[in-house]
């Protein structure tokens, strides 16, 4: 009996040795050979996991790109870019992009929305906005440090901070993972747009792997902590929201004009599961594109809105980009800029 145990005990560590040996064989393998663009997602899963920290990932946790394409004042990628209050060539206007979870399903896109930037006209005018990418290869809804150690104050919270301190306007936007990052710092901006955000990393998901993997790379003492922080901004925002168009707001005042516009998919199971955890939602259903840019709300200069669109999955930008009216959306919210500086 003893031999038979010896014999299956020592195949089982054999076994155990040929997966981490081919492990690390495929992890070199997509480090240094592989050129498929999946292989960031599969990396950013392997971080998360074991914490290892891979270069090609951190390198690029942040992208910037000026307006001013002469303007070499800032790195054009980096872990951490901090804005340079020097600089001369600087915009009015500032995109931030929250990469979302699309790493989750195997992609991992360093600059989602950067295409969309480009035909966006923030102030009147198209691409006179400087640009902010910014990713997480930890997965872990931006609340680890560059350190990798759980981050409650939040690093890229402070960040963005720093950002709204030295630009006119600041505009925010994400989908999934990056929209939660959206809200969570929506009080620090003007205009912040959401698509499906997670406001529990934990709650109950269609996808198994994804709900085994956030249950385990997510601490259970910080599972509340982006319901908590959207709540305290969705109060905020309404708690500062003003009907007087003649009151005056200094650039870097906290309490100037916010917005955040909030779209879910509400035939979604998840996703609708995820709307029911705020509360005092004042929602809209999105019928008609035309309808949206001319509604009550496309007018308001502060506020938070929920919108909640007739569709079943999460990726709710790619379903309305296949309509053609994302871009007129996001255009109608980025309208509310002309309002909010006559103010």
């Amino acid at each position: 009996m003893f031999g038979i145990v010896l014999f299956v005990l020592k195949w089982a560590v054999l076994f155990i040795v040929l997966l981490v040996g081919l492990a690390f064989l495929f992890t070199l393998y997509l480090l240094h050979i592989s050129k498929h663009t999946h292989r960031f997602g599969i990396l950013a899963k392997i971080s998360a996991i074991t914490r290892i920290k891979f270069e090609c990932l951190e390198s690029l946790r942040q992208t910037y790109r000026p307006a001013n394409i002469y303007c070499k004042c800032h790195p054009s990628n980096s872990t951490f870019i901090h804005p340079n209050p020097e600089c001369t060539h600087r915009s009015n206007t500032i995109y931030i992009s929250f990469a979302g979870g699309a790493l989750l399903v195997g992609g991992f896109t360093f600059t989602e929305w950067s295409r969309t930037f480009q035909q966006l006209k923030a102030g009147g005018q198209v691409g006179i906005a400087d640009q902010l990418f910014l990713s997480d290869p930890n997965q872990s809804f931006y609340l680890r440090n560059e350190q990798n150690g759980w981050d409650v104050a939040n690093n890229t919270r402070n960040l963005v901070r720093r950002y709204s301190k030295i630009y006119q306007n600041v505009i925010l936007i994400g989908a999934s993972m990056g929209a939660s990052m959206v809200c969570m710092c929506s009080d620090l901006a003007n205009v912040s747009i959401a698509f499906n955000p997670f406001t529990s990393p934990v709650l109950n998901t269609s996808n198994p792997f994804q709900r085994l993997f956030l249950r385990y790379t997510i601490p259970p003492a910080l599972h509340d902590i982006c319901r908590i922080k959207i709540q305290s901004n969705i109060d905020f925002i309404n708690k500062i929201k003003t009907a007087d168009s003649e009151q005056k707001y200094d650039d870097d005042d906290e309490t100037r004009p916010k917005i955040l516009h909030v779209h879910w998919s509400s035939k979604s199971k998840e996703d609708y599961e995820q709307s029911m955890l705020v509360k005092g939602q004042q929602i809209q259903n999105f019928l008609d594109i035309n309808d949206f840019e001319n509604s009550p709300e496309m007018r308001s200069t502060s506020g938070v809105y929920f919108w909640f669109h007739d569709y079943d999955q999460h990726s709710l930008p790619r379903h309305l980009k296949s309509k053609n009216v994302l871009l007129r959306m996001l255009q109608a919210h980025l309208n509310v800029l002309n309002h909010q500086e006559k103010q």
